[in-house]
């Protein structure tokens, strides 16, 4: 996607809404062709799951995180955060009420990594 790889560039995707709803989307369009492509029913998924809005009701739209969804069969949490600061790429799983909560840290120049990142968590998961 042209438009992803300029933002990524540019690093200013951050300040700027429509920009962030563009990478917003891409990731959220990997996951559900990650589901798709894998045979998982969508239907088993809270997307997003954590939802970040300011007190006013304004989305949050800082990277952290960008992608959240939660998977209400097996009980688990997907998240992903994108931090311009960052140079590199952490996975990590930690708990969040109860449950496990997949988490990947990077930055934008790493995003073709999400797609590998949702595919192995999810198929790891499956029961």
């Amino acid at each position: 996607m042209k438009n992803i790889k300029n933002m990524n560039l540019s690093k200013k995707w951050l300040g700027n809404h429509s920009e962030y709803k563009i990478i917003e989307s891409y990731i959220y369009n990997i996951f559900y062709e990650i589901l798709y492509e894998i045979n998982e029913d969508v239907k088993n998924w809270t997307i997003p799951f954590f939802n970040t809005h300011f007190h006013d009701g304004f989305d949050d739209i800082n990277g952290n995180p960008i992608f959240s969804a939660k998977n209400n069969l097996e009980q688990y949490i997907i998240k992903a955060v994108i931090d311009e600061d960052y140079n590199d790429i952490t996975t990590f799983k930690s708990d969040f009420d109860d449950m496990p909560m997949y988490t990947i840290y990077l930055m934008s120049d790493y995003m073709n990594e999400i797609q590998y990142f949702f595919k192995q968590v999810i198929s790891n998961q499956k029961v």
